[in-house]
């Protein structure tokens, strides 16, 4: 009885001790893999991109004490310590290299949750960041990245447009993102909609001084900058476009540079007596305005002048034409204006033989718009 007793205990011992190890290799085996918030989740995939990972669990890549967790050898971090992989998943150890399995490399380890990662050139897609434990023998943390080709730009339709913007564009092109930003001439093009298929967007132009400005677009995976991608043309937006012969009206004029023509000085001179003042001007004008000098007075000079200018904003203003006592140093023969079709045209310098740099001074803003007095 006594015999039995004792191997009935050492037998429940062995048991013991057989649960203990199961048990212990149950808890190695399903220790839980941190989420790592890899971050820009999306990105370029160009070689040298930075992104950080951050782990929700305390002490994922580093102790307390500061000794590394990350896969390294005698406290140098190995090359394979962390992964991209093209999958959806870690491989439970670190792999040989492949197309799809690439070493970061160049990983620094900011804090106990948190790893600064310097990505190598990737193929564009979905990559899973995968950190592995100092033996290399299981996975620490996991995170997502998805690597993005730079976008492109092929055209621009149309091509030019006025100088106080509002003109509607397309832009085609290639690895347009949802979170697609542009710029014209360093100014940001608004109401961006993006193709589902990435290869063009639609935008508003900014309002920006006449020449030619590039276009720098940006998306998920880096910028592109297109040279002289879009013409910006002198020209005014006028309303109304109409007024009798005889009648006083506001004319609201829309342009670009207007606050910087019209400091406080020029708008003193638009009362209409000083038109040749060597500061800037509204002109109603038959025909081409020129300043040309022929024998003290202009070649083709402005008809009238629009009074009063007040600047609403760099791209707009308003000024009073009065068609009832025409001033203009009494260059009209009577007080009403010619039934006509005019030019509304906006000078920087309304003196005879205006100049710069030169022998002549175009007009820094014209305008085609046409305004038709008439008896009506």
């Amino acid at each position: 009885m006594h015999t039995h007793s004792r191997k009935s205990l050492r037998f429940g011992v062995v048991l013991a001790m057989a649960a203990a190890a199961i048990v212990g290799t149950a808890s190695t085996s399903s220790a839980a893999v941190a989420k790592l918030t890899v971050s820009p989740s999306i990105g370029s995939n160009a070689s040298g991109t930075v992104v950080t990972a951050v782990s929700t669990t305390a002490n994922t890549f580093r102790t307390a004490a500061g000794t590394k967790l990350l896969k390294n050898t005698a406290g140098t971090l190995d090359a394979d310590a962390v992964q991209l992989q093209k999958s959806t998943a870690c491989s439970t150890t670190p792999v040989a290299e492949t197309a799809t399995v690439i070493n970061a490399g160049n990983v620094t380890i900011a804090s106990g949750t948190k790893a600064v990662v310097t990505l190598p050139a990737l193929t564009a897609g979905a990559w899973v960041v995968c950190a592995y434990n100092a033996d290399g023998s299981a996975v620490l943390g996991s995170g997502k990245y998805t690597a993005a080709a730079p976008p492109t730009v092929t055209g621009v339709t149309p091509s030019a447009g006025p100088v106080y913007g509002g003109s509607a564009v397309a832009v085609e092109g290639t690895n347009f993102s949802k979170t697609t930003t542009a710029t014209l001439g360093g100014k940001a093009l608004t109401g961006i909609k993006v193709a589902t298929d990435g290869t063009s967007f639609t935008a508003v132009t900014p309002a920006n001084a006449a020449g030619a400005s590039a276009l720098v677009v940006t998306a998920s995976g880096g910028s592109v900058t297109s040279a002289g991608a879009f013409t910006y043309k002198d020209g005014l937006s006028v309303s109304p476009t109409t007024m009798v012969n005889n009648g006083t009206t506001v004319l609201d004029v829309t342009g670009y540079g207007f606050a910087t023509l019209f400091d406080a000085a020029a708008i003193a001179k638009t009362d209409g007596t000083t038109p040749d003042n060597a500061t800037a001007h509204v002109f109603l004008v038959k025909g081409n305005y020129d300043p040309t000098d022929a024998t003290g007075v202009k070649t083709n000079p402005e008809t009238a002048e629009c009074n009063d200018v007040v600047v609403v904003s760099d791209t707009n203003l308003v000024c009073t034409l009065d068609a009832t006592s025409v001033n203009n140093k009494g260059k009209l023969a009577g007080p009403i204006l010619p039934e006509a079709a005019y030019s509304v045209v906006v000078v920087s310098d309304g003196a005879v033989a205006a100049q710069l740099g030169g022998t002549y001074r175009e007009t820094i803003i014209s305008s085609q718009s046409t305004f038709t007095i008439a008896p009506y």
